[in-house]
């Protein structure tokens, strides 16, 4: 494999380059731990559904991050756009 297909991809770790970056990745954190906080004492609750299945449930939240990071970017993209028109 290249290293050229390394580089710069969606699958690389890096630090937030600008403040934009850096208050959509608190966001998205911030987002995913309340989730987490919030639905997992009502995801317990549930004693119908099998140990096993309640923690992947649980654990989707935490899958839910890229999802949610990606969204925080968008929403202060357009957030940004609209307060310099003003």
């Amino acid at each position: 494999m290249s290293e050229d297909a390394s580089v710069g991809g969606h699958g690389t770790v890096r630090l937030p380059s600008s403040g934009h970056e850096f208050w959509a990745l608190l966001i998205a954190i911030g987002v995913v731990f309340g989730l987490v906080q919030i639905g997992a004492p009502i995801i317990r609750t549930f004693d119908f559904l099998d140990p096993k299945l309640r923690d992947y449930f649980i654990g989707m939240s935490f899958a839910a991050f890229p999802v949610v990071h990606r969204g925080s970017k968008q929403y202060l993209s357009r957030y940004s756009r609209i307060a310099s028109l003003s």
